[in-house]
């Protein structure tokens, strides 16, 4: 599944929500961001979005169940890299085999690594007698690979922060750093296009030559994603590496129409103001689908359009059907009666949640308190139990024959602002 909204603020919290309330483990929920940096800007992507990017695009291409991705209409218009050449790039290491270290840098360094004497973030290496440490974009902790001779050793995991072992492995893949792959075979040809670009821009020639040296001394300048054009001949889609039988979720179409207006007109204006600064650059048409060609794509999928209705007592008249009113209850405690101590001059505060907590049970109802962290959870338990709650911790909501009488309590996180987060399921 594919879902769209038009702004980073609101897939951040539809991707927390949804590892929330998921049943099944196995299906990875991943969120696809957009590059935190306008186009057209000499500024380097930063190292976490670009990790995040490439390990979507991967686990969509390897992963065993088809993922649930979220993302913004400006990620999903954005032209990326093939995905033949992430399945290219991606290289299998595994205990026993023998592998050239001197191949396996190179292969880093064209992957947009950047060698570095600790890794510490995304898209870092270093080389130590016979230990390669890599961050991988695929992994939350950098990978240790120690070598006897050229045969891997050991494959290990170790924390970033405090550089200490964590968990053995029997294998481990290797992904690109960034989304501009430069291996030395292509070189040529990268320069070739870029050489041609800015004649056709007619650049200063001290422009192009800062571009080229910084591909042939480091593989990479400074905003080279803006090039892609100029890197791949063919530029792929999102809806490229999502499965043909996937089902595209568009969340307020009204809203993702004009955010994709919105984005569209943001690169041009940054495109128009790099011709003017006589920089390097591509015309957005280019590097973007139009909301047009966006539109044709996504009939080829099956597609599911959601849009808020507004909740409340419809005005009765002849002939209409009659409508369902849900009402979903918020309770917003005082921040600081979450403190530890006690209810003080927040009783009545308590009392009435204590009230309203009873009469859902009453009612057949379940009741979910989703705390943000196992001490704000111990907090409520002992601001509760004094007016005869009875609570029952759990890992996940509870359903029909498995829920039970008592009030559950779950750690976790949603989008929600509330310290308290109810909800409530009959029995």
């Amino acid at each position: 599944m594919l879902a769209i909204v038009a702004e980073a603020r609101q897939a951040e919290a539809l991707w927390l929500d949804l590892l929330f309330f998921r049943q099944n483990a196995s299906v990875p929920v991943l969120y696809f961001p957009p590059y935190n940096i306008q186009p057209y800007k000499v500024l380097a992507y930063h190292n976490e979005t670009a990790a995040r990017r490439l390990k979507v695009l991967y686990t969509l291409l390897d992963a065993a169940q088809a993922p649930i991705v979220i993302t913004t209409v400006g990620a999903f218009l954005k032209r990326l890299i093939p995905k033949k050449e992430v399945g290219d790039y991606a290289e299998l290491l595994m205990i026993g085999e023998e592998v050239e270290r001197t191949l396996i840098v190179e292969k880093l360094v064209d992957g947009g690594y950047t060698h570095a004497h600790i890794v510490e973030e995304p898209g870092d290496f270093s080389v130590r007698g016979g230990i390669l440490d890599v961050f991988c974009p695929l992994y939350e902790n950098p990978l240790r690979v120690e070598f006897f001779g050229d045969t891997i050793e050991s494959l290990r995991f170790f924390s970033a922060d405090s550089q200490r072992k964590l968990d053995e492995v029997e294998e481990a893949v290797l992904l690109p750093a960034r989304e501009a792959v430069l291996p030395s075979e292509r070189l040529a040809a990268i320069i070739s296009r870029i050489r041609l670009q800015a004649d056709e821009q007619q650049l200063p020639k001290h422009e192009a030559r800062h571009l080229i040296g910084g591909i042939k001394e480091d593989r990479r300048f400074p905003g080279i994603e803006s090039l892609m054009p100029l890197i791949y001949p063919q530029l792929d889609t999102l809806l490229d590496y999502v499965t043909s039988n996937a089902v595209v979720v568009e969340i307020e179409p009204a809203e993702l129409e004009k955010a994709a207006c919105d984005v569209l007109n943001r690169a041009e204006q940054h495109y128009r103001a790099a011709m003017q600064d006589q920089k390097l650059g591509i015309d957005p048409a280019r590097q973007y689908l139009s909301w047009q060609d966006a539109e044709i794509l996504l009939t080829g999928f099956r597609r599911l359009s959601l849009r808020h209705l507004p909740i409340g007592v419809p005005a009765k008249s002849e002939g209409q059907l009659p409508t369902l009113v849900c009402e979903v209850q918020n309770i917003d405690l005082p921040a600081r009666s979450m403190g530890a101590g006690g209810a003080g001059d927040h009783s009545a505060t308590f009392r009435a949640l204590a009230d309203w907590l009873l009469e859902q049970q009453l009612q057949g109802l379940t009741v979910h308190l989703i705390c943000h962290n196992a001490n704000q959870m111990e907090r409520v338990m002992g601001l509760l139990e004094p007016y005869g709650i009875d609570f029952e911790r759990t890992s996940r909501i509870q359903k029909g024959e498995n829920a039970h009488h008592s009030v559950q309590l779950l750690e976790g996180q949603l989008s929600s602002s509330c310290t308290l987060w109810c909800a409530f399921s009959p029995f």
